[in-house]
């Protein structure tokens, strides 16, 4: 929605800058000899051509203030994505510590678990053996 009324916007400014050269152009609409910028005058030049010279300088004045908020706000998410990656890394971290926690507390069960498994299958080897001794 903001695109669309910033291109709305964008259209009916270059309609008015349009306008505005076309209406002012022409030796009717000269302007003074008194006119100077940095100690040089515009002895030739209308007021249709002045109003394009300061639409130019406008939009190169927005264009310098978009590289400038541009950089700004890159370096803005630059930070957070660093910090954000900092926190995946220790998050990272803590579950591959947990991950070999775990990991040695299932080897150890695992053992435990071979150990009385191998004492019941030497119980039950006794229990064969000493059952047909028996009868």
């Amino acid at each position: 929605m903001i695109t669309f009324f910033g291109l709305l916007v964008l259209v009916l400014a270059a309609i008015v800058a349009v306008v505005g050269v076309l209406t002012n152009a022409g030796s009717g609409h000269a302007v003074g000899s008194d006119f100077g910028i940095f100690g040089m005058h515009l002895v030739r030049a209308s007021t249709g051509q002045l109003f394009f010279g300061g639409i130019l300088v406008g939009i190169i004045g927005m264009l310098g203030l978009i590289m400038l908020f541009s950089a700004i706000t890159r370096r803005i998410s630059s930070r957070s994505s660093r910090r954000e990656l900092k926190e995946t890394r220790r998050e990272t971290e803590a579950l591959k510590e947990e991950r070999d926690q775990i990991a040695s507390q299932l080897k150890v069960e695992r053992g435990r678990r071979e150990a009385a498994e191998a004492k019941v299958t030497q119980a039950t080897q006794d229990t064969q053996e000493t059952a047909p001794n028996a009868t």
